[in-house]
């Protein structure tokens, strides 16, 4: 048990779980997702997205504290919130969804992605 990591604030990993806790959204919006889709409204910071699902009705909801942090404590920023340990956006949602895999493994958890979330 020793071997386990732990993610802390500032890094991609913490952001990626932060993001699915907070936004509820799909891997597929996920590795899209940044400043880009930010907005103010009435005084409150919010993000909107159209989800890729087809389908799928636009989504606009406010970011709340905990989120807004985890994005600004991340060191690398660019045209999304999750980069790549060669800061550049994942390639697609599977891309994601293996490291997220990987990611939730090294923690101790076993057999989890994002849909559990």
């Amino acid at each position: 048990m020793d071997d386990l990591k732990v993610y802390c604030e500032g890094t991609t990993e913490h952001l990626c779980l932060t993001l699915f806790m907070f936004t509820a959204c799909r891997i597929s919006d996920t590795v899209v997702l940044g400043r880009g889709n930010e907005f103010e409204r009435s005084g409150i910071r919010d993000t909107g997205w159209q989800p890729k699902k087809k389908g799928s009705a636009k989504v606009e909801i406010p970011i709340l504290p905990p989120l807004y942090k985890a994005t600004l404590a991340v060191t690398v920023h660019g045209s999304t919130y999750l980069l790549t340990k060669q800061g550049k956006p994942f390639n697609s949602p599977d891309a994601l969804g293996q490291m997220f895999r990987r990611w939730s493994k090294e923690a101790g958890l076993e057999a989890r992605s994002s849909h559990g979330i």
